[in-house]
């Protein structure tokens, strides 16, 4: 009896082991992993100061400068027509807005932006999705 008690333990353990893997990989393929998204900017949002969770400004760690942001939310396709919001920030001491009218390349998975924004020309971009940014 004590054998079929320890197998079964040790079946349920193996199929929580397995079950909290599967959901880890999706959270993991769902926030990390990401696809070519491109976007055009359509808008320069307003310069903002970099400020922390607890209301203290964001100053630059050597020169003690004050550190702004640009965020942008905007509405981007990957090469197969998926469709996402991207939100991402262009911060630093004097951060440059990107040009309205300019097209940006970004990795972004379902829930975030994993690397960019990096500009891109208009040649860069795929056709289909041109045709879907206007």
């Amino acid at each position: 009896m004590k054998k079929i008690g320890g197998a079964i333990v040790a079946l349920v353990v193996i199929a929580a082991a397995c079950v909290g893997g599967y959901f880890g990989y999706q959270y993991y393929q769902d926030h990390y992993v990401g696809t070519e998204t491109w976007a055009k900017i359509t808008y320069t949002p307003e310069k903002q100061m970099q400020i922390s969770d607890s209301g203290e400004r964001i100053t630059d760690s050597t020169t003690g400068a004050q550190i702004y942001e640009y965020e942008y939310e905007v509405t981007g396709y990957t090469a197969d027509g998926h469709e996402r919001t991207m939100t991402f920030r262009i911060d630093g001491v004097d951060p440059k807005p990107l040009e309205v009218g300019s097209y940006v390349e970004c990795m972004a998975s379902d829930a975030r932006v994993v690397s960019g924004p990096k500009t891109v020309s208009e040649s860069d971009v795929p056709a289909s999705v041109l045709q879907k940014l206007g």
